[in-house]
């Protein structure tokens, strides 16, 4: 039998930050979930609690996959949220970026 995914999968797998094999398997696990505590399988109730649990599963794998030891997990996602605002925000950072090191050769000049 193929395995029915709904066709929202792989963009809630990418927001969410989760590989789609990943989600994919978190699919079946909502599917066997849903099993369990629907009356009917294949009804409207069914595919919500479905739903709800793969929603559920995905904010929990994205949680697991963004804790970094050492709190490093932001700092390693910058340049992929970077992308995700655009041109405006990669240029904002360089021109902080510029700025401040103008400002340390400027006062590394004034030590001496």
């Amino acid at each position: 039998m193929h395995a029915k995914y709904p066709k929202i999968l792989p963009w809630l797998a990418k927001k969410a930050g989760v590989p789609l094999k990943r989600a994919e398997v978190l699919w079946k696990e909502a599917l066997r979930f849903s099993t369990q505590r629907s009356e009917r399988i294949e009804s409207p109730e069914y595919w919500r609690l479905a739903v709800d649990r793969l929603l559920e599963l995905l904010a929990a794998e994205s949680r697991k996959l963004s804790a970094m030891p050492f709190g490093f997990g932001p700092l390693v996602r910058l340049p992929a949220r970077l992308w995700l605002h655009g041109l405006t925000a990669q240029q904002a950072l360089l021109s902080i970026a510029a700025n401040s090191a103008r400002s340390a050769c400027w006062w590394q000049q004034r030590a001496f």
